[in-house]
């Protein structure tokens, strides 16, 4: 058993939440419970919500499955101190990203809904446990995601005259460059990896 895993002794409720950064839209929250014999059971389909709603599922996911931990994926930044321009991880991101055709939104104060001092990310938060610190590891904690770079991790591109391949374009709201075709691509790799798992109540049918 790894370290980590020794942390975490009893039942991990893993929470997923695409926030879409401020407090007027909506995005999509799912919980899976980890159980100690390595199994997993999904909570439900993934749901639309604002970060009040999904503080909401995740506190009656805490009330009713109660975990030994919560660990919250959220795809959006935790850590903003910088007035002005990128954090210093967004300049180490923007090369490979920008090699594969794709973009690094900055993330500064100066983004008052997004991140301002009362902005909604800071709440959600301080209410669960707070940004995820690799040197002092806590039950409850909130890792910042990054998609983009979780496609290129997986391998998830698309061939291109670059040898680096291309990121797929599938932001419907990008309608210049998005792709149904890139959209599809990025849905069978996503089913492929949730069936592998036996998570298959996430996946209804296939990709059309």
């Amino acid at each position: 058993m790894s370290n980590r895993r020794r942390m975490y002794l009893g039942t991990i409720l893993l929470i997923g939440f695409d926030s879409a950064w401020t407090s007027k839209n909506h995005g999509v929250v799912v919980g899976l419970v980890c159980k100690e014999d390595g199994t997993s059971r999904e909570l439900g389909q993934p749901r639309i919500a604002n970060f009040a709603e999904a503080a909401a599922a995740i506190s009656r996911w805490q009330h009713s499955e109660r975990p030994a931990a919560t660990i919250v994926l959220l795809d959006q930044p935790t850590i903003v101190t910088n007035a002005s321009g990128q954090r210093p991880v967004e300049n180490l991101v923007a090369s490979p990203v920008g090699l594969r055709y794709g973009g690094v939104q900055p993330a500064n104060t100066s983004r008052v809904e997004m991140f301002g001092p009362n902005a909604p990310v800071w709440q959600f938060l301080k209410q669960f446990g707070g940004a995820a610190d690799p040197f002092s590891p806590r039950a409850n904690q909130v890792f910042e995601t990054y998609p983009v770079l979780a496609l290129i991790a997986l391998g998830w591109l698309l061939p291109d005259k670059r040898v680096t391949g291309r990121l797929p374009k599938y932001n419907p709201k990008l309608r210049k460059t998005f792709s149904i075709d890139d959209w599809r691509h990025v849905c069978e790799r996503l089913s492929e990896e949730i069936l592998a798992r036996h998570l298959s109540g996430w996946v209804s049918g296939s990709v059309s």
